[in-house]
This record gives C-alpha cells, sequence and structure tokens, in this order.
C-alpha cells in the first residue's frame, strides 16, 4: 500500500496510516457498503465508444467530447466496465471502503471513451479542509466482470475479470498551487497507484487497463527425480487431507516418470475447495505427492502403499493452488494489488509461503529431503 499510502498523505491529505497492508489476498473484511448492492449513479451521457485507432480522439462519444477513455489489454471480451466510488478518507486505513456504482458500459472495443459527466454532490468529498479549503475530490476504481444478468452491476456472484490500478478522479474547486504541479487540474483526472512507487498522474483519455484476474485455466509442472521410478506413481492430493479435514482421493494419479510432468486444466470440483487459513481464502490447494504402488493396484492404498516424496522449490515444498476468480470488490480489488491474477498457480508450502515464477515450475525436484518420505 506504499503509493496509496502517498497518495492519501500528500494528494489528499487523509492523515496517517493507521496499519500494515492487508495481510492475505482473500481478506476483504466487511468494509462498508458495496458496488454489488448498489443501483448505478448519475453517469451522465455515456455515448458511444471511442475511435480504436486514435485514443486521443474524442469526437465520437456525441455531440461532447469525452472526458475519459481506457484502454484494454487482454481478454477484454464480453466483459462490462464499471467505475465505483471510492472513499478517500479509506485510503488511510488497512480497508478500503467502496461506495455505488458510477458508471456502467459494456465493452465492444479495445479503446472505449465516454462522456461520464458531472459526478452526483454525494461523490464530491473536502479531503484536505487546512490546505485546500473547497477543494472537493470524488475517486473511483475501474473494474471489469462479467455481467450474466445483463442490469450493468457487479452482484448476484458475477466475477470480476479486472481492477484497474489507474483511477479515474474528478476534482472541483480551486486547485492549490502545489497540487497543480503534481497534474492535478479541475474535471477529471487519472493517477497510477501501485504497492511499491510514487503515484503518477496520466492521460484521463487513455487509461491502461489490463485484464488482469482473468483465470489462468492451464499449469504444467515437473522436474527432476534423484530415485528410481521404477514401482512408483504420483498423485495429486488436496490440502485437506494433510489438516485433518475431509479425506478426498487424488486429483490426478499416474505412473512416475523421470523427468516427470503434470498437466493441470480448469476448475478443480467444488468438494476440493476449503478454507485455507494461512491464505485467508477459500480456494483448492493440490499437493504432488508420490508414492510406492506396493500392490501394484494403481491407485493409493495407505494400508499398503508407501507415502515418499513430495515436489520442492529451493529445498520447500510446493503445491498448486486454484484461486476463482473474486466475486466482491474488496477481493478483487486485493488481487489485483497482489499481482497473483487467479486460476491455477504454483505456491510454496513453507512458513513464508509465496507463488512460484512460471519458470521454477518447470524445475521442480522429487526426492530424498522433499516431504514425508524426506523427513
Amino acid at each position: 500500500m506504499d503509493r496509496i499510502w502517498w497518495l492519501s498523505l500528500t494528494l489528499l491529505g487523509c492523515g496517517e496510516d493507521t496499519g500494515d497492508p492487508p495481510a492475505g489476498q482473500g481478506d476483504t473484511g466487511d468494509t462498508g457498503d458495496t458496488a454489488e448492492t448498489g443501483d448505478t449513479g448519475d453517469t451522465g451521457d455515456t455515448g458511444g465508444t471511442g475511435d480504436t485507432g486514435d485514443t486521443g480522439d474524442t469526437a465520437e462519444t456525441g455531440t461532447e467530447p469525452a472526458d475519459i477513455g481506457f484502454q484494454f489489454e487482454g481478454g477484454w471480451e464480453g466483459s462490462t466496465l464499471t467505475l465505483t466510488w471510492l472513499d478517500p478518507t479509506s485510503l488511510a486505513t488497512n480497508n478500503p471502503s467502496f461506495g455505488a456504482v458510477f458508471l456502467s458500459e459494456p465493452l465492444t472495443d479495445a479503446y472505449t471513451a465516454l462522456q461520464a459527466g458531472v459526478p452526483p454532490t454525494s461523490d464530491l468529498r473536502e479531503t484536505n479542509p487546512d490546505d485546500a479549503p473547497g477543494l472537493l475530490m470524488a475517486l473511483y476504481v475501474p473494474a471489469l466482470h462479467i455481467d450474466t444478468d445483463g442490469d450493468g452491476l457487479p452482484q448476484n456472484g458475477e466475477s470480476y475479470t479486472a481492477v484497474g490500478m489507474t483511477w479515474a478522479v474528478f476534482i472541483s474547486g480551486e486547485i492549490p498551487e502545489s497540487f497543480g504541479k503534481l497534474g492535478v487540474e479541475e474535471g477529471w483526472n487519472a493517477i497510477i497507484v501501485s504497492k511499491n512507487d510514487d503515484p503518477e498522474f496520466a492521460d484521463p483519455l487513455n487509461i491502461s487497463m489490463p485484464v488482469n484476474l482473468a483465470p489462468n485455466l492451464e499449469l504444467v509442472a515437473g522436474g527432476a527425480l534423484s530415485f528410481d521410478p521404477d514401482g512408483v506413481r504420483v498423485m495429486l492430493l488436496s490440502g485437506q487431507n494433510f489438516t485433518g479435514g475431509s479425506t478426498l482421493g487424488p486429483l490426478l494419479d499416474a505412473p512416475l516418470t523421470d523427468p516427470w510432468e503434470l498437466t493441470l486444466s480448469g476448475p478443480p470440483s467444488a468438494e476440493r475447495f476449503y478454507e485455507i487459513p494461512e491464505m485467508g481464502m477459500t480456494a483448492a490447494l493440490e499437493v504432488p505427492l508420490s508414492y510406492a504402488d506396493a500392490d501394484n493396484s494403481g491407485d493409493f492404498d495407505e494400508t499398503v502403499d508407501q507415502a515418499l516424496y513430495g515436489a520442492c522449490s529451493d529445498g520447500s515444498m510446493v503445491g498448486f493452488l486454484w484461486l476463482p476468480p473474486p466475486t466482491d470488490l474488496h477481493a478483487a480489488f486485493a488481487v489485483a494489488q497482489l499481482g497473483t491474477g487467479t486460476g491455477w498457480m504454483g505456491v510454496s508450502l513453507s512458513e513464508e509461503g509465496g507463488m512460484l515464477e512460471t519458470a521454477a515450475l518447470s524445475s521442480l525436484v522429487m526426492g530424498e529431503g522433499c516431504g514425508p518420505g524426506g523427513g
């Protein structure tokens, strides 16, 4: 939250940071009314989409020029864009507070320019009365969702496909010189936010928005062995089997080869999802484990077969996590900030945890010193 913290102090004057960043990507909390339940605000005349070949050409949005424009990167097709109000004073806390959806627009082009108009009075806040009396701001977080019910709102379990880290900001009133030097102008602005860098102002008619929450549907992992695989198989066991929860059969069970490779494709079934306390989320975690198939049955039987080794990266066991696309804006916002994406990903099962780089998934090591048989 470093960049957002800077924004709250320097631009918004919202006070000091009151704590550490959110601990987990699924820790959403109850932080106020969300966009899922609100009606759309006064969006003004949204007009049509812009000229996809020239992001600065706003004449095609109607009789008035466009106020804001978005450039989408990735699989944006079939998504709906929303701008949801964010209480600027909540930026100085651990819990961003979202309000109603201000604008909603189904996407037809990779570049979309809109006439946003003037936000409702209720969205405009005097955020720094001491240094900038009378300066009002309305802050909006852009997001994409799959609008299955066609009402324009992200609700009823609809999945988010993106949350933008460049936000639309409407400024009204007399702008102090110090704010003007930061690039603030009366009307619509755009500001890039990130965890690590200072904020940067961007062109409000060319707001970059990657599709950062679309699920990764396939994961391929494998590597080397340090033992003879003859008579040995590899399986993927649900993390629930290691926590005293439900005992589920393997997601995958196959002969082990040297080198070895596993492919996961598509989302797992519902029973494989569970609350993972260490991660603060509901997800499916699958752990690779080799075993000696003593009875040559082709299935793991804990009464006769011997569990051997897990798969390790840098000496720590790994698992394969399916993180479902979030249906709540708070969760979507947190995942977008972390930059992990959704769908299948490799994770370290060490105490420190963490996500694995894609390159590391092809060089996992299975053998002595890793897992139950390596203890």
